[in-house]
């Protein structure tokens, strides 16, 4: 199922309310293919978490902490969209975020090249 129109379903058929849950999202703007990058729903308020991934991360993840954490690695540089899903017993809330996942290879400003000394006995 299309991860838009999983979304829409879920929120037409939860009530929600203005005092209820809130979705509080914490997560980069950019990352690099091939890292694992995190999102962070501590802010959030609510009994029950629920995270909506991309569908091209479907085996490419790792939860943390109670859905509190979850951890993401894209292989392929694009654009990923997630919802955070929050709710409690006087309603539903949702946050989107977008992180731009991007090739290694065009970082702004290059590390430089890491050195270490070897010993052979």
């Amino acid at each position: 199922m299309d991860l838009n129109k999983l979304f829409i379903i879920l929120v037409l058929l939860l009530p929600t309310s203005l005092f209820g849950a809130e979705a509080v999202v914490s997560a980069p703007k950019e990352a690099y293919a091939g890292q694992i990058f995190t999102l962070n729903s501590e802010g959030s308020v609510g009994e029950h978490r629920s995270w909506i991934h991309d569908p091209r991360l479907e085996n490419s993840y790792i939860v943390c902490g109670d859905k509190v954490t979850i951890g993401y690695s894209a292989a392929i540089p694009g654009l990923y969209t997630f919802y955070l899903v929050v709710s409690d017993s006087e309603g539903i809330d949702y946050k989107k975020v977008q992180v731009q996942v991007i090739s290694p290879g065009s970082a702004p400003d290059d590390p430089g090249e890491i050195t270490c000394t070897c010993t052979f006995l």
